[in-house]
């Protein structure tokens, strides 16, 4: 499906970096089934990992909002916790995702134990709450909800024997949200604004979602193909967006519709989003089937899928499958159902096979890191270019920009940096650059604006009217 939209692709950078980044995903899914094959105590570890690692991404988002933070970030987002994945939204997300299993933990577990998870599940939840994330404060209610239905109806003996665990959870839950909402007016209104629709994110995120799916139906079959989509949109900004709006915003070029289902949509056609459908379905329907059953550890089951549906809905409002953390979480927490759920099957990959999955992940991981390092390198220079841009360093700006693109020359941002600089000292190979902003990105306006005062001082006749 991934492969489909080869035929509609314009970029082929960005479609490739795709492509290794989803076969990634699928590799990992099915070495997590084989991992937790080999054996029972491998998902202890994999699950006490998950849940150390996200306890202390709460704990540093916590200090975040109290002013300790041992990185400067670009934004404080007005004091929401945005931990180590550097925007609040990503950080609820991967959070709506992982806290029913940390409850879930807290009925498996003891004693002194139990103390221990306890503690965990409030700071993660508060570490949750104050990201201020209004679409996951409502996966996280559904999760909940969901998470004490599936106990109640299918681990009934647990939620007979532990209700007073779960009132007492529920009153310091709710005394925990109530308080912070008091004493924090900021939090309160972004709520009391989008009950009563004056929230402005709220307002681009509808218009997001129209011209999304004005170019989904545009690409029904094939999509933007993968990585595409921030090329394409630009074309489709003016659906549903006046002019005076672009003159405060430069949100024509978003990378992402701010809803998952659109965006596979739009991104893959309607083949690629019938398939993410059929994978989720599967993953729910072979979930209920198993809790049927008189089978082991369902609570940490009921914890991992009440954590998908949570998810699920964030997903309406945000885009957490395209931030990479947590969308490996999704895909581990996937292959640990399909390893609970295939279990009757005994499905075990052979040693020889196993070692060819190993070595595929290996060389995939190997090119990504590769790609992201010159990313994260070229980003660095882009940065530095910037900066001096902005204090009148003109020369050492081009320096930068410079090594921007020498370092990741199929970056249109890159690109269009250098040509811009360029421009600003009137140097002809400006024309060069904005030249391949259009080869790589068609859709970047500004550059393609220059492009055409080029083409029009070069009396290119042709060029001038395809740009025009």
């Amino acid at each position: 499906v991934n492969l489909l939209g080869i035929f509609k692709v314009i970029n082929i950078y960005s479609f490739t970096n795709k492509l290794f980044l989803n076969l990634y995903y699928i590799l990992f899914f099915f070495l997590i089934i084989n991992y937790l094959s080999e054996n029972k105590e491998n998902l202890k570890k994999v699950l006490l990992t998950i849940i150390i690692s996200v306890s202390v991404m709460s704990l540093y988002g916590i200090f975040q909002v109290n002013g300790f933070d041992i990185f400067s970030w670009r934004s404080d987002f007005s004091g929401r916790a945005a931990s180590t994945l550097g925007n609040p939204n990503f950080l609820a997300g991967h959070l709506v995702l992982l806290l029913p299993l940390v409850f879930a933990f807290v009925f498996l577990s003891h004693n002194k134990i139990r103390l221990i998870y306890i503690f965990l599940a409030l700071l993660n939840t508060y570490g949750f709450i104050i990201t201020q994330t209004r679409g996951a404060y409502l996966g996280f209610f559904v999760s909940v909800v969901f998470f004490i239905w599936l106990l109640f109806f299918y681990e009934k003996n647990i939620f007979e024997k532990e209700k007073r665990i779960f009132f007492i959870g529920s009153a310091i839950l709710i005394f925990i949200i109530i308080f912070y909402f008091v004493f924090n007016k900021y939090a309160f209104q972004r709520i009391r604004d989008v009950l009563f629709l004056k929230d402005e994110a709220a307002h681009i995120r509808i218009a997001l979602w129209k011209n999304s799916l004005k170019l989904f139906f545009d690409n029904f079959l094939f999509g933007t193909g993968a990585g595409n989509f921030f090329i394409k949109y630009s074309y489709y900004q003016a659906s549903s967006l006046t002019p005076d709006f672009f003159s405060k915003s430069d949100f024509y070029r978003s990378s992402h519709s701010h809803n998952d289902y659109i965006q596979i949509a739009a991104e893959y056609g309607i083949f690629g989003f019938l398939v993410f459908v059929l994978f989720i379905f599967i993953i729910f329907f072979n979930t209920l089937k198993y809790l049927k059953q008189n089978s082991e550890n369902k609570i940490i089951v009921i914890g991992i899928i009440s954590g998908i549906l949570g998810l699920l809905i964030h997903a309406i409002f945000n885009f957490p499958f395209l931030i990479i953390p947590t969308s490996t979480y999704f895909y581990l927490f996937s292959g640990i159902i399909a390893f609970f759920t295939s279990q009757k099957e005994k499905i075990i990959i052979s040693d020889y096979k196993r070692n060819i999955l190993i070595f595929l992940i290996l060389i995939i991981a190997i090119l990504n890191l590769v790609f992201s390092y010159k990313t994260l390198l070229s980003n660095v220079y882009l940065r530095k270019a910037k900066e001096n841009e902005y204090f009148s360093k003109i020369n050492d700006a081009i320096y930068y920009a410079k090594k921007a693109v020498e370092t990741d020359s199929l970056n249109d941002e890159n690109n269009f940096t250098l040509a811009n600089l360029y421009e600003r000292t009137q140097n002809m190979m400006a024309c060069d650059y904005f030249e391949k902003v259009y080869k790589l990105n068609p859709g970047y306006w500004e550059a393609n604006l220059s492009l055409f005062n080029c083409f029009m001082i070069k009396n290119n006749k042709e060029m001038v009217l395809k740009i025009g």
